[in-house]
């Protein structure tokens, strides 16, 4: 990791393990005029220090950033801070995966992080609209910025100025209605399932396709090769990640009106915009589904569908069989519908051997989870289904 003494504006990443000094950090939108690694190194380090902010704001918007972000690690009494735009190498691969991958850590480690909203202005702004300034600021438009929320410990909020707007805990209402996550998740995070989590990604931008998988890692724990040029299906393979490591059903609660046809996974975090209000209830879980797992064929699942065993030819396929027959799967997550409590159903057809999720802009509804198995002498055993992964929205 590599650090910014905040009294001399140089860099050093020469620190052992755990031997890390206690750090500020910084989160905010990347502007035009950003000072990367390599600019910093040549940059003459007088351009940094409080006597030369006003030529420094006149010649380097990047600069006075990093200046400001120094300053304001003094007062909170740290010789130390991170800032991604110059503490970061993004011409070796191997470092930027390394730092992306190590990001929400670095976030998390941090004493403070300083969230700048170049936007809010609150000095020109009346006292009764610096509060829609703030909630209405693109950095919680931004994808980064999520990540970054949720992993300090400590947040203070500074507008275009760097003057403070308030705390985390002083502006939760504000941040709650501006980015649709509860203040109880505000506080714990990972309370949340994986569908509310997804959606608060909804509506979210980076500037990279594939950033959109990558700012996640943290939030759900993992890591990942990062694979630019890949595109959406960079969002799918982090899905993929998610559920070899985690049984939580709500990661296939989505919605997608315009998209008739599909794998069980989403092809885009838009998808789970209307999926903040998904809900776990153990208490509801009648049964253990077996685990599954993406395999070449597709998302192996055992079928929570509704079989009817035919007697006569001793085989289930009188019921798989029938054609343009649409099943409805129950999975183990519910929301509330009209003030009672209903478990999701999605809606599969079959194509061949295989299945497909449709109707993706609608979710049935059902009182309970049930599983059932195909009754036959001698015993009962689930059926296996296969859903393949094959087609991702263009435009979303």
């Amino acid at each position: 990791m590599r650090l910014i003494d905040v009294n001399t504006f140089k860099q050093q990443d020469q620190f052992g393990h755990n031997q890390t000094p206690p750090y500020a950090i910084l989160s905010h939108r990347w502007g035009k005029h950003e000072v990367s690694y390599q600019n910093f190194t040549d940059t003459p380090k007088d351009d940094f220090h409080d006597g030369l902010l006003r030529e420094a704001i006149d010649k380097n918007a990047g600069a006075s950033k990093i200046a400001h972000a120094c300053a304001q690690a003094r007062k909170a009494g740290l010789e130390w801070i991170w800032i991604d735009t110059c503490c970061i190498d993004k011409t070796n691969s191997t470092e930027l995966s390394r730092s992306i991958n190590s990001m929400f850590k670095w976030y998390e480690g941090a004493q403070i992080c300083f969230a700048h909203l170049a936007d809010v202005d609150a000095k020109n702004t009346s006292e009764g609209e610096v509060a829609g300034a703030i909630q209405n600021s693109e950095w919680f438009k931004r994808g980064w910025t999520l990540q970054e929320m949720l992993a300090s410990r400590s947040i203070l909020f500074l507008d275009a100025n760097w003057e403070p707007l308030g705390s985390r805990s002083e502006l939760t209402p504000l941040i709650s209605r501006a980015t649709r996550i509860s203040p109880e998740h505000l506080r714990d995070f990972r309370r949340a399932n994986i569908a509310q989590k997804m959606s608060w990604m909804a509506d979210r931008t980076t500037t990279e396709e594939e950033d959109m998988a990558y700012c996640m890692l943290g939030i759900f724990d993992l890591n990942m090769d990062l694979r630019y040029g890949e595109g959406k299906k960079a969002f799918v393979r982090l899905q993929e990640m998610i559920i070899g490591s985690s049984s939580d059903e709500s990661i296939f609660a989505w919605r997608l009106e315009k998209f008739e046809s599909s794998g069980l996974l989403a092809p885009w975090p838009d998808c789970f915009r209307y999926s903040g209000d998904v809900m776990l209830r153990l208490d509801k879980i009648s049964y253990t589904r077996a685990a599954y797992q993406m395999t070449g064929q597709g998302l192996r699942f055992p079928a929570p569908l509704y079989l009817v065993w035919d007697v006569e030819n001793k085989t289930p396929s009188h019921f798989f069989g029938a054609k343009n027959k649409v099943v409805e799967m129950t999975i183990q997550c519910w929301t509330m519908q009209q003030g009672k409590l209903r478990a999701i159903v999605l809606f599969l057809d079959r194509v061949g051997g295989y299945w497909k999720r449709v109707r993706c802009g609608e979710w049935g509804s059902a009182k309970k989870v049930r599983m059932e198995h195909w009754m036959q002498p001698g015993g009962a055993r689930s059926y296996d289904i296969y859903i393949p992964q094959r087609e991702i929205v263009k435009g979303l």
